[in-house]
């Protein structure tokens, strides 16, 4: 670590045993700040002595000389020539800070005070400062231990945390720290010391980021690298991929699922978007999420996406999709909490243990007792949340294209059950289909339950199975009342069965239901009905841009009347 004698003001570098420091925040001026080659270089003469930053490593030499020995300015103490270094720094910038004796906030855009004039620090004062709107001068503002700040003429101005302040000095600190929260949103108790930053939620810190700016895109994510405890590599010239990168180190240390909990930027193509967050400006109104403290559920990043434990439960709920206007039963993996409400996001079932993210609706907001509908589904087995390849039109088709469809709930008709759970989408009320040699040359069964009403009367609704099942050129059925065939109905909805039941193994662990055709006749006193299962080949329609064409099960029924089917 390199520091500058504030005596000779030259630098020194320290392998261990480093003395105590007072450390610089600031903001840069391109061109005009003092570097490590400048100082470092003899052959360079003193031109650089003439530049704007050599001003301001003087003045923070005689601030801090009167306490310290050494200082620590980030333009001149590092190499930013050597990437090795560079690289070292920025993973070890907010330790520095943090082991900092005080560190110096110099905002060069705050007046000063003119003579006789008294006048505390207030938000519109504060806030008009460049520092709190630049990327690296988050983690400056709350690394620190003991931090003051100054104003264009070096001239203290208020100290904003101070772990050995007076009791006096303390409610001073307070004022000026609620001022600096309500300009950063950052909590006053952990501006001022009093609570730690890692129990802030992971969306409440990226947040904090969500109005910084960097000048390098890259540095938007190195910045944050100390708030989240975290290290990587840098790759200058990747981007705003950075960001991507830096959530995934996240997720490796942390099970926090506030980290999803984010809103799509309306200026960004929301078919660019994956599980992950594009930018810190999606965390701009996460500021009150706080998470749930599972310590239970794991989740990891892979090539297929986010891998998410089953004991990462999915709820459904009904919403209207805005661009459509329909109402759908929608899947959300709810994350944390605003409040009294829990926060999630909505997912879509692409296919077999596969969702993706659906953007086109905002962040899932309920209360406690939920709305109405809201039901809950368990997934048996880990799942993944893909990444924006995945949710690719001809993907989301393929899983979907003669697959079965089961039609909304009537007053006449409701679906009661299915198997297997892992192959129903309960937004589009579709089994998909499986691996397509699965589907197609070894068909499987897809057993639905139904409760329907034959009649007016309550007492003449039955609950029926239908079995179905597809080749390649046609759809087939079975149909009998429930409660006829007791353990085959058992094995066929059945949660914990190891793997789906083929048509092929049907007839070998229940034979019974070999002979059965795709209607059942059902009497009620003098009265005969008929229940009919057949399939309609019809258009999918949206969420794809081109036809997605399904088979959909209809079930007719029909009455007999004097002999002859009507339907009822």
């Amino acid at each position: 670590m390199r520091l500058i004698n504030t005596t000779t003001l030259q630098l020194e570098e320290f392998a261990s045993n480093i003395p105590p420091y007072a450390i610089l925040s600031h903001t840069w001026r391109e061109g005009e700040e003092v570097t490590f080659r400048d100082m470092a270089s003899s052959s360079a003469g003193e031109g650089f002595k003439k530049k704007r930053g050599w001003e301001k490593i003087v003045k923070m030499c005689e601030t801090a000389g009167k306490r310290f020995g050494y200082v620590w300015v980030d333009t001149c103490c590092i190499d930013k020539a050597s990437s090795a270094e560079l690289t070292e720094s920025i993973n070890s910038m907010f330790a520095w800070y943090e082991r900092s004796s005080r560190c110096y906030f110099y905002l060069e855009d705050l007046a000063p005070l003119r003579e006789g004039e008294h006048c505390e620090l207030d938000q519109s004062t504060l806030g008009r400062c460049r520092w709190f709107s630049r990327g690296w001068t988050l983690q400056e503002l709350l690394a620190p231990k003991v931090t003051r700040i100054f104003d264009a003429e070096w001239n203290y101005r208020a100290t904003v945390r101070d772990f050995s302040a007076s009791a006096e000095g303390e409610e001073k600190n307070r004022k000026v720290a609620e001022v600096v929260s309500a300009i950063t949103s950052i909590p006053t108790k952990v501006l001022l010391g009093q609570s730690d930053l890692r129990a802030c939620s992971i969306a409440q810190r990226m947040s904090w980021a969500a109005q910084r700016r960097t000048t390098r895109v890259e540095d938007r994510a190195y910045s944050l690298l100390g708030i989240f405890d975290v290290n990587m590599p840098l790759i200058y010239g990747e981007g705003m991929k950075s960001f991507r990168r830096l959530q995934e180190e996240i997720i490796k240390r942390s099970n926090e699922m506030t980290i999803f909990a984010w809103a799509p930027p309306a200026d960004i193509s929301k078919g660019e978007l994956g599980v992950f967050a594009p930018s810190p400006e999606a965390f701009g109104d996460c500021g009150t999420v706080v998470t749930y403290g599972n310590n239970d559920v794991h989740f990891t990043a892979t090539n297929k996406g986010v891998l998410a434990s089953s004991d990462m439960v999915l709820r459904t709920v009904k919403r209207t999709d805005p661009s459509t206007g329909i109402t759908r039963v929608r899947y959300v993996l709810f994350l944390g909490l605003r409040g009294i409400s829990h926060v999630g996001i909505f997912l879509r079932k692409i296919g077999p243990k596969l969702y993706y993210r659906d953007h086109s609706l905002q962040l899932a907001a309920f209360q406690e007792n939920g709305p109405d509908g809201m039901g809950m589904t368990i997934p048996t087995e880990d799942y993944h949340i893909s990444t924006p390849s995945q949710t690719s039109p001809t993907l989301y088709q393929g899983y979907r294209k003669s697959a079965i469809r089961i039609l909304p709930d009537t007053t006449r008709c409701k679906l009661l059950g299915v198997s297997p759970r892992s192959l129903w989408d309960v937004t589009d009320r579709i089994f998909l289909r499986p691996r397509p040699h699965a589907w197609m040359g070894w068909p499987m069964v897809l057993a639905t339950h139904f409760e329907v009403a034959l009649a007016d009367q309550e007492w003449e609704k039955k609950k029926m199975i239908v079995l179905c099942g597809c080749h390649p050129q046609k759809c087939f059925a079975r149909v009998f009342e429930a409660g006829c065939y007791p353990r085959e109905e058992w094995l066929l909805l059945k949660e914990d069965k190891i793997e789906p039941l083929t048509w092929m193994g049907l007839d070998a662990y229940a034979p019974a239901l070999s002979q059965l055709s795709n209607s059942v006749e059902m009497p009620i006193g003098e009265k005969k009905f008929r229940i009919t299962a057949c399939f309609k080949k019809e258009d999918l329609g949206k969420p794809t841009a081109s036809p997605t064409e399904v088979m959909t099960l209809k079930l007719i029924v029909e009455k007999s009347v004097d002999g002859v089917w009507v339907v009822a």
